[in-house]
């Protein structure tokens, strides 16, 4: 591929698209709104790092409705425009059956991560879990309807299309498993933005390599959404009735 057609490649524009508005926009924002002196409190704050220790609710709601957006603006590529064909979304007994395989597999996964963690010497390099679970977990027990929301519909449909459609079916449309391998390690490095831990890395790009791999041999956007949707679902139910 010509330097020409990757610049006129739109599929890595709106990959790009999306890198930027998920490393950058809610920050931001966030400084926006800090310099304009917006607050849910009516305080005027001396710094960004106090404006977001006494803002956290605000913030929240921010990076609810940017994602909102994001999810938006997806809608319209794929039904306002003719890079993607859009088709009525069709969903199959196997796509569940598919859901349950892969929600079994990643807690196999996490078992064996736990296991490694009790291992002298090794355990060491396991022995803390993900930085953005927690965040999602703090989500859920202080923002329970827009966790829910966020957790089990929005990221879902978000990162499927992203992750699975844009980068596997278009970017690497003759290449898929290359597309495979690049979309799994970029999906579990984008989840360790909140901090970076071993047996997270590992299971975000395992995750994601189960979804990838999903969406090759079903060849259907759906399996991987439906899959993505009840991982995320049963971790969401666990988090409301943690003890």
């Amino acid at each position: 591929m010509t330097l020409r057609n990757i610049i006129r490649n739109p599929y890595i524009w709106m990959f790009i698209g999306f890198l930027l508005s998920y490393l950058v926009l809610g920050k931001w924002v966030g400084y926006l709104l800090f310099y304009l002196g917006v607050s849910l409190h009516g305080q005027t704050y001396n710094s960004y790092s106090q404006f977001r220790a006494n803002e956290e609710t605000l913030l929240i709601y921010l990076s609810f409705i940017i994602n909102i957006l994001r999810f938006v603006v997806i809608l319209f590529i794929v039904y306002k425009t003719k890079w993607f064909t859009h088709r009525k979304l069709i969903l199959k007994k196997k796509d569940f059956r598919y859901a349950i395989y892969a929600f079994f597999i990643k807690a196999f996964i996490s078992i064996i991560l736990g296991i490694l963690a009790s291992i002298p010497k090794i355990g060491v390099y396991f022995n803390s879990g993900s930085p953005n679970q927690d965040k999602v977990e703090h989500l859920i027990q202080n923002y329970i309807w827009v966790g829910i929301l966020f957790s089990v519909i929005i990221a879902p449909l978000t990162e499927e299309f992203i992750f699975r459609k844009l980068l596997i079916g278009k970017l690497f449309k003759d290449k898929e498993y290359s597309g495979l391998i690049v979309s799994s390690v970029l999906f579990g490095s984008l989840h360790l933005m909140a901090g970076f831990t071993l047996p997270g890395l590992i299971l975000y790009i395992s995750l994601g390599f189960i979804l990838g791999w999903l969406y090759i041999r079903n060849k259907r956007i759906e399996t991987s959404i439906i899959a993505h949707m009840f991982n995320n679902f049963i971790g969401t139910v666990a988090v409301i009735f943690k003890p």
